[in-house]
């Protein structure tokens, strides 16, 4: 390339992540610039979670972790598309996370994630493209003790799977 003098920002390949194609007049030439991985999973419109209300990547990338007071009650909420498909991934942390075409996984896979299917009522998004669910912490929960979570969203912007992993979170229990 010798003249750029064009750019244009797309979603070549339906990841919600963006490309930058860059273009030459002189030479003819197209330039296709993809966007390097996400090492933490970034909440979107497709796919995002909030634990109380607050929706972030906490325990991800210098954030402390949430908290979820022992003998207590959260709420975790899940955002995305209307009546869109969801279910909720549980483990242990891993950051970076595992570049995928669903975006990057923050719940480490080894031990596997146990997949957290909702109750049949609530299996999909409502109207307004959000659904809840409660996050019971028992008594006998040590204090300390940490999860992570993170919510696997049906997705019809990400044409390459049709899913989107929201942002994860890691909670600890205080």
């Amino acid at each position: 390339p010798s003249a750029g003098s064009c750019a244009l920002v797309v979603d070549l390949d339906g990841d919600e992540d963006v490309e930058l194609v860059g273009i030459d007049e002189l030479d003819d030439v197209i330039t296709i610039f993809d966007s390097p991985p996400n090492p933490v999973q970034p909440p979107s419109k497709g796919a995002a979670l909030l634990l109380d209300g607050v929706g972030r990547c906490a325990g991800f990338g210098g954030l402390p972790p949430a908290t979820a007071p022992i003998g207590a009650t959260s709420t975790l909420t899940v955002r995305g598309h209307p009546s869109a498909l969801w279910i909720l991934l549980a483990g242990v942390r891993a950051e970076p996370g595992l570049p995928t075409p669903l975006g990057s996984i923050g719940v480490g896979l080894g031990p596997p994630p146990i997949p957290l299917i909702p109750s049949p009522a609530n299996l999909f998004l409502d109207a307004s493209g959000e659904a809840s669910a409660p996050l019971p912490v028992p008594t006998f929960v040590p204090a300390g003790m940490s999860a992570t979570f993170q919510a696997l969203v049906y997705n019809p912007a990400n044409r390459a799977v049709g899913f989107t992993l929201s942002n994860p979170i890691a909670v600890i229990a205080k």
